[in-house]
């Protein structure tokens, strides 16, 4: 969640700074907000696979997993049956 937050307010902080100087002296509020509005629901939605992974990956780079969780892990997937 933290890496998906940063990077919506990075894509509505570039957007903001877009809308405002290529629209300068006369901002359209209205429609501005309403873009706004759209990117700030929509950003997180489309974008969370993505950070999730990215969290992820990073997590596993900040904590490796210990021998006895990659065993467990293998035992897991090993016992697994595939249906069908």
């Amino acid at each position: 969640m933290t890496v998906n937050t940063v990077l919506t307010f990075i894509v509505l902080t570039a957007a903001m700074t877009v809308g405002f100087v290529t629209t300068s002296p006369d901002i359209p509020v209205v429609p501005m907000v309403l873009a706004l509005v759209g990117v700030a629901v929509l950003m997180p939605i489309v974008i969370y696979p993505f950070t999730f992974a990215i969290w992820l990956a990073f997590d596993l780079a900040v904590r490796r997993p210990e021998s006895r969780e990659l065993a467990e892990a293998t035992a897991a997937v090993a016992a697994e049956t595939v249906p069908g």
